[in-house]
């Protein structure tokens, strides 16, 4: 077993996965996954990264009532996307369809997921607009994650 926000990050990169225009989504930004830091080319877009963030909590009668914060960073190649667009407002619309996907993805119903977690709140999306035309548009998701885990013990959910 392993430590239960690791459990958690796992499954919300395989739920991030799911994220294809084959699979009914508005953007392929799911057929790469990246966690931890930040490092992506070019050449690997459409990509999610998915960043843990920092992580707080209160004890409270043999277990720890925690929260982590998740950034969930879409990227797409503004030449090579699927996404429907006009000229004018094309950084707009890209940004706007990851925006879309990730939170259908991040606030539908997972059972796996809601069996690991006492919640998932959105907490506000963060475009990256350009004053130029640049190649990659991107979008950060910010996610604040609710769990339990027995004192002490990082492995293992309160019985």
């Amino acid at each position: 077993m392993s430590y239960l926000r690791t459990q958690i990050t796992g499954r919300i990169k395989t739920m991030l996965g799911q994220i294809t225009v084959a699979g009914g989504y508005r953007t392929d930004i799911g057929s790469t996954i990246n966690v931890g830091l930040l490092r992506g080319n070019p050449d690997e877009v459409p990509s999610i990264f998915v960043v843990p963030g920092s992580e707080s909590g209160t004890s409270k009668y043999g277990e720890s009532l925690t929260e982590a914060k998740y950034s969930i960073v879409g990227a797409v190649n503004r030449n090579e996307t699927t996404v429907d667009y006009s000229e004018s407002d094309a950084e707009w619309a890209i940004i706007d369809a990851m925006i879309a996907d990730i939170r259908q993805i991040m606030e539908g119903r997972d059972t796996t997921l809601e069996g690991l977690t006492q919640g998932i709140s959105y907490q506000g999306a963060n475009p990256q607009y350009h004053e130029e035309a640049k190649e990659i548009a991107s979008v950060e998701v910010n996610y604040l994650v609710k769990f339990s885990i027995a004192r002490g013990d990082p492995e293992s959910a309160p019985s």
